[in-house]
């Protein structure tokens, strides 16, 4: 990761003048998707996400809420969600799979211990989870809707306030 140094030079009130510069880390390389504070749908950002599957070569930065509004599947990627109302809701009749090593995390500044939001299930949709992928630093990892099922394969959930939650659906756990 490479940085910048950001000088910001203010003038008090009283004419004093002060100088701040601050180092910024700035990723080399991501793909980026959403908006903070808004939510946006995965299929606006096809010309960086085509398809149906990404198989991480490019670190993905998440911000705001991005509505799963295809089927997708994210394959050996590290997806970084930012802290606060940020996450992913999956609509119906939608699947969205975390496949094969597939890392969803916070801020990896380990300096920050803000959680995301997690991940939202709406009923009708379908959250799959493959091999040691892993969901982390959520509120909730997985919140599912009614009548929802989850099918989890030897998932890793790391540092989360809820695991897994419903509503009033069952949640089909397998092997963690």
């Amino acid at each position: 990761m490479s940085s910048i140094n950001v000088t910001h030079q203010y003038t008090c009130p009283n004419g004093t003048v002060h100088t701040v510069t601050k180092n910024l880390n700035v990723p080399v390389q991501g793909i980026f998707i959403g908006r903070d504070g808004q939510t946006t749908n995965l299929s606006d950002y096809a010309c960086v996400l085509p398809g149906s599957a990404y198989n991480g070569s490019c670190v993905v930065y998440s911000s705001g809420i991005v509505d799963i509004d295809k089927d997708f599947s994210f394959a050996s990627a590290t997806v970084h969600v930012q802290p606060g109302l940020a996450g992913f809701d999956v609509k119906a009749p939608f699947n969205f799979t975390l496949r094969q090593g597939t890392i969803v995390s916070g801020n990896p500044d380990p300096d920050c211990h803000c959680l995301w939001r997690g991940i939202h299930v709406d009923p009708d949709a379908k959250l799959t989870t493959g091999t040691d992928a892993s969901v982390e630093d959520a509120l909730y990892a997985v919140r599912a809707g009614a009548e929802q099922h989850s099918g989890d394969q030897k998932t890793h959930f790391r540092s989360e306030l809820y695991r897994n939650t419903s509503n009033g659906g069952p949640i089909c756990n397998g092997l963690f």
